[in-house]
């Protein structure tokens, strides 16, 4: 085994020497290459990406990969070409300098290669999202835009990161919907939500997830249509005219800014409504305390 591990090594160091020497991929020296990726340890891939110094020269682009969070996700024993399947060592140098393909994405869609996710693939297809995906879109969000890669935990089977990841919209929605996320400000919905409110929406509670579509689609969770519906989820009396304070959800501050009213109302509320949030986590800090001692 030892000796099969070592040859492999030798290999990927042939083959990196022969990109570097210019050597075509196609070459005697590249074609005698017997060498596989997805070697666990020091002996595979993070050979190179297990250096938190690597970089792309002309991106500048990380591309260290944390050996500790690869092994503490639910993919810790899944080679890394079950993912990165535009990758094979007759190609490396060409697919790594030259980017043939986008590797990213193309991990990024291979979920549905392992895990039986026909269902939400098909609905998947259908979204936004799925649509710019299956156009060639590279800004397109794939499965692990959203859900992550080598550090991805399960959301059925680990609680603890169901509760971290519901509170994560930031980083899943807001990085490409950065006005929509900052617009997130009622106070019930949004502004609780940025506070830690554990029982606020995160985007996809509202808009959908694998489903999710521009408002003015008839089908998307937050129409005119469905509005009332997607509300009742949470609000069990909501009706049709319920719905008309969904405006504030997103246009709070847009409306306090056409009313000067409003907004100087709005500067005194939160004034008081900070204090009294600060005067009661203080107070139940000092109650734990006390509790401790």
């Amino acid at each position: 085994m030892r000796v099969r591990i070592l040859a492999r090594s030798l290999g990927l160091t042939v083959l990196l020497a022969g990109s570097l020497l210019g050597l075509a991929p196609g070459s005697a020296a590249a074609a005698s290459t017997d060498f596989t990726i997805g070697i666990p340890g020091k002996t595979g891939c993070l050979v190179c990406h297990g250096d938190p110094k690597l970089t792309e020269v002309k991106d500048k682009k990380a591309l260290y990969i944390s050996e500790s969070e690869s092994l503490a996700s639910v993919h810790k024993d899944v080679p890394c070409v079950k993912c990165h399947t535009d990758f094979d060592a007759s190609m490396a140098s060409q697919s790594h300098q030259n980017k043939i393909t986008d590797s990213k994405k193309v991990a990024g869609l291979s979920c549905k290669n392992c895990h039986e996710h026909s269902k939400q693939l098909k609905i998947y297809n259908k979204s936004t999202h799925g649509r710019m995906a299956l156009g060639g879109d590279s800004k397109a969000p794939t499965c692990a835009d959203c859900h992550g890669s080598h550090d991805i935990k399960s959301l059925k089977k680990n609680k603890a990161y169901k509760a971290e990841f519901q509170m994560s919209a930031r980083e899943v929605c807001g990085k490409c919907h950065k006005k929509s996320y900052d617009s997130y400000s009622d106070y019930y919905h949004g502004r609780a939500y940025k506070t830690g409110a554990t029982d606020a929406p995160a985007c996809w509670d509202c808009h959908g997830s694998h489903d999710i579509l521009p408002a003015e689609n008839v089908e998307s969770k937050v129409s005119s249509r469905n509005l009332a519906k997607t509300c009742g989820d949470c609000h069990t009396d909501s009706r049709t005219g319920f719905t008309d304070f969904g405006r504030l959800i997103h246009g709070r501050q847009t409306i306090l800014n056409k009313n000067i009213v409003f907004k100087y109302a709005d500067i005194v509320y939160s004034w008081a409504s900070d204090k009294v949030t600060g005067i009661a986590s203080a107070a139940s800090k000092g109650k734990k305390t006390s509790e401790g001692k």
